[in-house]
């Protein structure tokens, strides 16, 4: 994350934006600030930019508060309504989406860079991240499942598949039989 804030601001914005909402990169790639209810924090994804093709209405999300104060840097009032919360431009904002293999592209400059090019990662690292940590700070399935807008517990099981990797046991007890 140190490299992208300093190298490539749009695209650290954009892993922050799928750690903290765990959208997908291709939704997150048509959003619009029309989308965007700062006021009420939340976040329409239209049915148009969903992944799942079978809902009849759109998917509202919490925009959570770090996410918020992400959003709120990029001072998105001054640009007009109907923009892309992810652009072409520099200034993250703009008129033109970004394109949807753009954030990909530019995120493996960067491992290439830093020399994790096959390493596993990918921008979905930042979502499974994300699901591993909220798990061990008290997070249930179903609200891990809720926060995917995952249909299905397997689905979501896939995003915690590293979880045992980040789980400390050495200090746990079994109970007496």
């Amino acid at each position: 994350m140190s490299y992208l804030d300093e190298h490539d601001k749009p695209i650290a914005f954009f892993a922050r934006f799928i750690y903290y909402s765990c959208l997908r990169p291709g939704e997150i790639c048509k959003l619009k600030l029309k989308d965007i209810d700062l006021t009420r924090k939340l976040i329409t994804v239209p049915l148009n930019v969903t992944k799942n093709t079978k809902k009849s209405t759109p998917d509202i999300i919490d925009i959570e508060s770090s996410l918020f104060n992400e959003i709120e840097k990029l001072k998105v009032e001054k640009y007009p309504y109907d923009c892309f919360l992810t652009s072409k431009s520099d200034t993250i904002i703009g008129p033109v989406s970004m394109g949807s293999n753009t954030p990909y592209k530019r995120f493996i400059k960067a491992l290439g860079v830093l020399g994790l090019l096959g390493k596993g990662y990918t921008l979905y690292s930042f979502k499974h991240y994300s699901n591993i940590i909220r798990v061990q700070n008290g997070w249930n399935l179903a609200e891990i499942m809720k926060v995917n807008r995952h249909s299905t517990v397997t689905n979501t099981e896939k995003y915690l598949k590293d979880l045992s990797r980040y789980t400390d046991i050495s200090k746990k007890e079994v109970p007496s039989i």
